[in-house]
């Protein structure tokens, strides 16, 4: 029977792979601070993106299919064989989960930035950046404006100088 079940497994590549995670996932408590962390405009960018890099990867070459079908097979099985040792410790897993929660609820009081999507922080530096600059940039122009002036009257008085 094990044989027909890496058979089949083989043969349907990952919707096996996908239906064992999920099984793992079921096994797993409920982390409510993983959720937000995920949740958290940042992190579900970066998360997106390395999901999609290893999708690329893994369905570029055979060979990197069949590691990474492996290892997702490997961390499903530890999973379905940590699941009894997890759940005796629930109580504290569930303690540290809201203790992360508390940590996670006080940061976006004191560094709201953290809900911001990457491209509004991306905004928000840029438009820092040039207003700490701008004036520094005004103030080099106007000199420059100055000067050129300046050198502008200095050469036509030079030229009526001359040309007495």
């Amino acid at each position: 029977m094990a044989s027909a079940e890496s058979k089949n497994s083989m043969a349907n590549g990952n919707a096996v792979s996908e239906l064992q995670i999920k099984d793992a996932q079921n096994l797993l408590p409920h982390l409510e601070s993983l959720e937000r962390i995920i949740k958290l405009p940042v992190v579900g960018a970066a998360w997106d993106k390395s999901q999609d890099v290893y999708g690329k990867v893994k369905g570029r070459n055979r060979v990197f299919n069949w590691a990474l079908s492996a290892a997702e097979d490997c961390v499903a099985r530890a999973v379905t064989t940590a699941a009894p040792i997890v759940s005796c410790l629930d109580r504290p897993i569930q303690y540290v989960d809201q203790t992360l929660v508390k940590g996670i609820d006080k940061l976006e009081v004191k560094a709201p930035i953290i809900k911001d999507t990457p491209q509004e922080i991306y905004n928000q530096a840029k438009n820092k950046v040039i207003d700490v600059v701008q004036p520094h940039i005004d103030r080099v122009v106007k000199l420059k404006t100055a000067g050129q002036q300046k050198a502008a009257s200095l050469k036509d008085l030079a030229w009526q100088k001359a040309n007495e």
